[in-house]
């Protein structure tokens, strides 16, 4: 397909001109020296087109760096025809990326002065060398998203449809795609070059603002060998709750893998049949920064393990999908002190990987200008690989300008479908049927069938029989009968033994040709002149009709077949289909063995044997009746529980259940010190839990009681045990309790009192005789705040989630520093009251993070969420969601992302700020930052938001910042 190698004739196209396809590399002028026109003319055409075909990529861009007629060359018709013409490189390289980019930043490389240099890297595994290359000049705007046969797709970075481009470094043409129906912000994008095709798959969130979850859809793109295309389709519908993680979609057999977060499981899209469906994880609740590779024709997952309640060493761990594509097999694990080293360097900022052929590149995320390292999946060796020299740039946390390395493998020339040209043994990937073993013949080259594949049902390279019961494979030569039948075994099969004269004519198709012939599992011993058959197998229905010995021996074309009674003789079947041989020869390992998997019983396209669903329905109603048996014990042990419980004094003091630090009041005495619950002495602020009143206590100090509605929560004993868990919890940004009361059903909580009040009253309703707060102090509420929360989830094991951060939440001290209340009182409260969904226009829920509104979901990762959207409520003075009279409901993020977009980071401040000669308003600078570190916050992807600690680090880099006055 010429298309895929050369420039990709579409009518859309458009031509780079010769001044500025190839821009130089930094070390050389493309122009200087040019080479005498004299040794030019003495140079065969031919021959000089053939010399720059075969140059390995590093020696071809480097040429082209230094050759000023190197532009003419590339489009010559000779050259191309020879270059179309050779066989892939037969090794794997590396390209990597240079991008700048902000880690906290919504928009990566958005706006037009932070161009991305797209110079490029090719990093060699064999040689664990660098090379520094030019690379087409590619509009602003765009990133490296897939790559695949040769070609490299660049996507744009905003929002709104997605207009992909395909570029073929060796060639430097591009191409550009029509764009997407749909708008999406940070899809997932993966591409599949194969000799017949050029396919494209994208898929994400079309929300054009990350607040919220929805419409989650793919579409598909194809190109045919003749260069006709289609437009875009939108695919099948994707299983529910899904939520995708905006990376590289990985192209294996076929099929469209990629990572579905909370809960993380692989999604899988099969181009042939349009369908998508979910594949769980392994160890799915202890993984860290997974990664979905190809490696050899099977689909590979590295992860960092972290330990866990099971006490689950840590490690980084790799598996390959097995089987029929549902069970996952570990590989290898990085030995123990290598990953101690590793995660010294790494320190839990992550990491990505690149996979090609048998090797695994492992990018440490923020390191890369330190260490990267590099994995062999056949020979499992780990080793250090030295950082890329060429590259020049600082990746310092307060530099302005980060920088990341995308890396993708990258063959100049597109590989065989079935196998990859390599003299060297394969490797394999795992065990059992489908194990990635591709098999070459004696000239190197990888075997191709004629024959149909299903996907599935045969490993990857082997071929199936006509009758689609019997999968067939060389073993790798040289080997002998004895390691031949274990590595056959391996799969689940058995050396070959014909049973009917269709199996001899298939077989015999395939040992015909450059193999020479090849073994089949018969082997003979010569007992007093008659044959002795052994097969690999021993089941009845292996026999030896084919080869009775007055067949076997008139067959024979070797005279000295027979001459030794004490050889030991293979049968080997060579010739063409219309002179078929059958010979008997002294065993040998110059030709390769037939390895034969009989596919009663293996899994045909998802469907299992009846063995399998016999096992599954006896372990599930195992599953079942152990079930039942244990809610009929749980039952019988509360219904005595309940009667030994009835039988003992119920007259227990309630003092006994309360530690020292804080007190049970009667409700007189809150009657009492709130003057009957009066409305002078009721606090402003919202009425979900019943109402917050002030109170005077006997020695002087005041109080704020809060009043909780009803709910099913109604036993005192354990109202008492929530109330003493929460008293636990000290810190000077939490509002401490004070104490309790239980009565009849109305529960009280008591707490310190707080002099300036909620926070939302100094954001929208500042009291009397106050003023608005300015940003210096609006900086030190989040920042005290945020020690509050980064209290509850790192100091306190287990950590507590708050599941309420909100303004009305957010009480303001003398010195105006934070303290947030309502720890632990989502437990003591009912569940609806607790998180009332108030239903805006566009789907926006407030403060809650969009995994609890789809899925109810609570982590420490909600926390961050509410905590990015009360932070950009700080600096914006806006509530999370309010009226507006055009559209209705707006939420805040869709009022600030275009402002975001447009760099108009002074337009985000509150008016109050601004309103006064006196007012301190910070530097653009400074906003731009704070605006990140919400974006970061409020990430879809949960894992991908930061920590709170990490969250106070960033505030406290703020804190010195200059303040220019207005």
């Amino acid at each position: 397909m010429s298309f895929i190698n050369s420039s990709i004739t579409l009518p859309f196209s458009y031509n780079v001109s010769g001044s500025n396809r190839f821009p130089g590399s930094t070390s050389s002028n493309p122009t200087e020296p040019m080479m005498d026109s004299r040794i030019w003319s003495k140079l065969p055409e031919r021959l000089l087109d053939r010399v720059v075909a075969f140059l390995p990529p590093p020696a071809f861009f480097r040429a082209r760096c230094v050759c000023k007629r190197w532009y003419g060359l590339l489009f010559s018709a000779t050259f191309l025809e020879l270059y179309l013409q050779l066989p892939p490189h037969r090794r794997h390289w590396f390209l990597f990326f240079k991008l700048k980019a902000n880690k906290t930043q919504i928009y990566r490389n958005c706006g037009g002065h932070s161009r991305p240099i797209y110079e490029g890297y090719l990093f060699d595994p064999y040689d664990v060398a660098w090379h520094r290359l030019s690379f087409a000049l590619i509009p602003p705007g765009f990133s490296p998203v897939a790559a695949s046969g040769g070609l490299i797709c660049w996507a744009p970075d905003g929002g709104g449809p997605k207009t992909l481009i395909l570029s073929n470094p060796i060639l430097g043409t591009l191409s550009q795609l029509p764009p997407t129906t749909r708008p999406r912000l940070f899809p997932s994008i993966g591409l599949a070059v194969t000799p017949f095709s050029v396919d494209i798959t994208i898929a994400g969130d079309d929300l054009i603002s990350p607040y919220a979850v929805k419409n989650l859809t793919a579409e598909t793109f194809h190109i045919d060998g003749g260069g006709f295309y289609s437009i875009w389709a939108t695919s099948s519908t994707l299983p529910r709750l899904c939520s995708l993680e905006s990376s590289r979609m990985v192209h294996v057999d076929g099929r469209f893998y990629c990572m579905n977060y909370s809960p993380f499981s692989i999604l899988a899209y099969d181009m042939s049949e349009n369908k998508w469906w979910k594949i769980q994880a392994p160890m799915r609740r202890f993984l860290r920064s997974p990664n979905l590779l190809e490696s050899r024709g099977k689909l590979v997952l590295m992860a960092a393990v972290e330990k866990s309640k099971l006490n689950v060493p840590k490690s980084l761990r790799v598996w390959a999908l097995q089987g029929c594509g549902m069970t996952w097999i570990e590989m290898e694990r990085m030995p123990h002190q290598l990953y101690v080293e590793f995660e010294g360097i790494e320190k839990g900022s992550g990491f990505d990987c690149v996979a090609h052929g048998e090797f695994v590149v492992i990018m440490i995320k923020g390191c890369w200008d330190k260490a990267a390292l590099l994995y062999d999946v056949c020979k499992r060796t780990w080793q250090w690989i030295p950082p890329c020299p060429y590259i020049v740039g600082s990746n310092d946390d307060d530099g302005e300008d980060q920088v990341v390395l995308h890396g993708f493998a990258y063959d100049p020339r597109r590989r065989e479908e079935n196998g990859e040209s390599s003299k060297s043994t394969p490797c394999r990937l795992g065990l059992g049927i489908g194990a990635s073993d591709t098999m070459f013949n004696e000239s190197g080259h990888s075997v191709v069938s004629s024959n149909e594949n299903p996907k599935g049902w045969c490993p990857h390279g082997w071929f199936i029989s006509p009758n689609k019961t019997k999968c067939y494979g060389f073993m790798s030569v040289p080997k002998s009968w004895n390691e031949s039948e274990s590595q056959c075994n391996e799969y689940g099969g058995n050396l070959a033994a014909l049973i009917t004269y269709q199996e001899f004519s298939f077989a015999q198709n395939l040992c015909n040709g450059t193999l020479g012939g090849c073994w089949v599992g018969g082997r003979a011993f010569n007992s007093s002149n008659d044959f002795v058959w052994k097969w690999s197998d021993n089941v009845s229905k292996w026999n030896d009709s084919m080869f009775p010995s007055t067949a076997l021996q008139s067959n024979c074309k070797n005279v000295s077949c027979h001459a030794n009674d004490s050889v030991e003789t293979c049968t080997l079947i060579s010739g063409g289909l219309a002179t078929p041989l059958l010979k008997d020869e002294k065993c040998n390992s110059s030709h390769p063995y037939i390895c034969m998997i009989d596919l009663d019983g293996r899994c045909h396209r998802m469907h299992c044997h009846k063995e399998y669903l016999v096992i599954l329905a006896v372990v599930s109603g195992l599953i079942v009746c152990t079930t039942l048996a244990v809610v009929v014990w749980l039952l019988a042990y509360k219904r005595s529980k309940k009667r030994r419980r009835s039988r003992k004094p119920s007259n227990t003091a309630a003092s006994a259940l309360v530690p020292p630090s804080w007190k049970v009041f009667t409700k007189e005495e809150l009657r009492s010190i709130t003057k009957n619950f009066s409305e002078g002495n009721r606090l402003l602020g919202d009425t979900k839990t019943g109402g917050t009143y002030s109170g005077l206590l006997p020695d002087g100090s005041r109080v704020a009681i809060k009043r909780l509605k009803k709910s099913s929560f109604q036993r005192k004993k354990e109202f008492h045990s929530e109330i003493a868990r929460v008293a636990k919890l000290r810190h000077p940004n939490l509002v401490a309790l004070k104490g309790c009361c239980y009565d009849h059903g109305d529960r009280y909580i008591v707490y310190e009192f707080i002099v300036n009040g909620p926070l939302d009253r100094w954001l929208y309703h500042v009291p009397r005789g106050g003023r608005s707060l300015d940003w210096t102090m609006r900086m030190k509420v989040a920042m005290t705040l945020a020690h509050g929360i980064a209290f509850l989830h790192d100091k306190v094991k287990p950590h507590v989630v708050h599941r309420d951060i909100r303004a009305s939440n957010v009480l303001l001290d003398e010195d105006f520093g934070a303290h947030l209340m309502g720890v632990g009182l989502s437990k003591l409260v009912a569940y609806e009251v607790m998180h009332e969904r108030t239903v805006m226009a566009g789907g926006t829920y407030g403060y809650l993070a969009p995994e609890f509104v789809y899925r109810n979901e609570l982590t420490t990762k909600s926390d961050v969420y509410s905590f990015g959207v009360l932070l950009l409520e700080i600096v914006t003075g806006r509530r999370p969601a309010q009226a507006v009279d055009s559209v209705g409901w707006q939420s805040i993020f869709e009022w600030a992302t275009p402002l975001v977009q447009a760099h108009r980071y002074l337009d985000l401040l509150d008016p109050h700020i601004t309103a006064t000669s006196t007012s301190e308003i910070p530097e653009a600078g400074v906003v731009q930052k704070v605006v990140d570190l919400v974006y970061a916050c409020t990430q879809h992807v949960p894992s991908m938001r930061p920590r709170m600690s990490h969250v106070v680090h960033q505030l406290q880099q703020l804190a010195p910042s200059p303040l220019t006055m207005k």
